[in-house]
């Protein structure tokens, strides 16, 4: 079987609350050094723009539009550089006339355009309170095609249900970014350990799950192939991790042509 791999590569580290300066200029930084050693995508996770614990009002005067001041940035990083870019970050959106905040991560190609623009659809309820302060969206993002691999975006708390990856798959993806921040508890053992390589394997595609680092939160990123054998996995601290992705790897059991949606089509009604 031919091969055709590309290397992939997330940043797992901890932001910095509320200083988008000091993030934009981590990211650039780690942007530069994984494009040295020859990566194409560089994935940080969920809200990774302001950190993840910043207090509502304050969440909402930080959040930008997709085409803000940062995203200029970014943009301009990847394309110098010629590195993909996938990144967390809080959305406003004034195109109804009030302002409506979202809990998004946009993937910015290596010549500076913006391919995906995702809205969190499943927000998680937590003590920063942010399912008031953020609206869920409404849809998946279309699939992308970016650095050779058509690629599919989720948020966080949206890769446990299965049915999101499942869309994402049916529609294309052979590889889904999940920029994530997810706590030090049962859970970081559970999703990373258990549930990414098995929604990887069950859909045939790649899956990278990208989580922060720091005291509060667990760490543990993890990239799964399409037989959900794990390519590399972090520990707590702060780390950037490269892994191949190679877009005509076919998985061992090839689960999607074997389903039978006529049994089950009405999971998703219900």
């Amino acid at each position: 079987m031919e091969t055709n791999k590309h290397l992939f590569a997330f940043f797992q580290g901890a932001a910095e609350i509320a200083n988008v300066s000091a993030n934009l200029s981590k990211m650039e930084t780690q942007l530069c050094k994984a494009a040295a050693v020859g990566a194409e995508l560089l994935i940080f996770p969920e809200l990774f723009l302001t950190g993840y614990h910043v207090p509502g009002e304050e969440m909402k005067r930080l959040a930008e539009e997709r085409d803000g001041p940062s995203f200029r940035e970014l943009s301009r990083t990847a394309r110098e550089s010629n590195i993909a870019v996938l990144y967390g970050y809080p959305e406003v959106d004034r195109s109804s006339g009030a302002p409506v905040y979202y809990n998004s991560a946009q993937l910015i190609d290596r010549d500076g355009t913006s391919l995906v623009n995702y809205r969190k659809t499943h927000l998680w309820i937590d003590e920063e309170g942010y399912e008031k302060v953020f609206r869920p969206g409404e849809s998946f993002a279309e699939i992308a095609e970016c650095c050779g691999v058509k690629i599919g975006v989720l948020i966080c708390f949206d890769v446990e249900y299965p049915e999101c990856v499942r869309t994402l798959a049916l529609r294309g993806a052979q590889f889904v970014g999940v920029p994530t921040a997810i706590k030090y508890s049962m859970r970081t053992k559970i999703v990373p350990g258990s549930m990414i390589p098995c929604r990887a394997r069950e859909n045939g595609l790649y899956v990278a799950y990208v989580n922060s680092s720091g005291d509060f939160f667990g760490g543990h990123s993890i990239s799964s192939d399409p037989n959900g054998d794990v390519l590399v996995q972090a520990g707590r601290d702060e780390q950037m991790a490269l892994f191949f992705v190679d877009p005509n790897l076919k998985p061992s059991c090839d689960f999607m042509s074997m389903r039978k949606p006529s049994v089950y089509s009405c999971t998703c009604t219900q």
